[in-house]
């Protein structure tokens, strides 16, 4: 898969979409998770202008660049730390009951995000 920032480098970006893409880049941590409105109410951009950046970037939704993003980190963090990313832990949630799923939760979020 390419990176992502071998994909900028051949994006044609406005000012905009440079200031949500610095932004995404320097928080990769976060941003990977948050909604394509949230991130435009917070740089005051337009939602659109977050989802069309995915498109410049050549990525067919916002969706699929948020992947992108949290497998970057996620293998950041591998190397790194060897800690996997809170999303990866989704798996062992996917099937389980409400009460399965209750009885399985972690009760602080430093349990949820350890090294956060």
């Amino acid at each position: 898969m390419e990176r992502i920032e071998e994909r900028i480098s051949g994006a044609k970006l406005t000012a905009r979409d440079r200031k949500v893409l610095d932004y995404m880049m320097k928080n990769k941590e976060t941003a990977c998770f948050m909604a394509a409105a949230e991130i435009a109410e917070l740089l005051e951009v337009s939602a659109s202008c977050v989802v069309r950046l995915s498109g410049k970037l050549g990525f067919p939704t916002y969706y699929q660049f948020k992947r992108a993003l949290q497998e970057e980190v996620a293998k950041s963090r591998l190397e790194e730390k060897g800690e996997p990313i809170p999303y990866e832990r989704i798996k062992e949630y996917e099937n389980l009951t409400d009460r399965e799923m209750i009885e399985r939760s972690p009760r602080t979020s430093r349990e949820i995000w350890p090294g956060i």
